[in-house]
């Protein structure tokens, strides 16, 4: 069997891209699930979008679609598990759509899930997000 690939990348892909380049600017080391970077390794099973080394801290990011938001149950363990991974220097970040910022924003609260970052696809490209230092 072929497989086909397709031409073009998704938009999952392109905000990892852009949030790479955007984190190396600021001097992080980064590994990132896409194929021009090197992999993260799995967190208790789970692969994040892209974990950034400087300094002794470690950022965990996840580029959420509205496919991936769909499957509650899978997202919300991945999610848990990444937040319980935020003590001394290390943070979490969630990246998702748009039109889907209130709906995840009330999911986290309800869950009692904690970010240190939560925006939108416009904001984590538009912004000049602050460097912790």
């Amino acid at each position: 069997m072929v497989m086909q690939i397709k031409s073009g990348k998704s938009e999952h892909q392109k905000i990892i891209e852009k949030m790479v380049n955007k984190l190396k600017e600021k001097g992080y080391y980064v590994e990132a699930n896409i194929p021009t970077e090197r992999c993260p390794y799995p967190i208790l099973g789970y692969i994040p979008d892209i974990i950034a080394y400087r300094k002794g801290s470690r950022i965990i990011v996840e580029v959420e679609t509205i496919d991936s938001l769909q499957d509650e149950e899978i997202l919300l363990e991945r999610l848990s598990i990444f937040s319980r991974m935020r003590m001394g220097k290390n943070e979490f970040y969630i990246i998702v759509p748009d039109e889907a910022i209130l709906e995840v924003k009330g999911k986290l609260d309800y869950l009692n899930i904690t970010v240190d970052k939560l925006s939108t696809y416009t904001e984590s490209i538009s912004e000049e997000e602050e460097s912790k230092e």
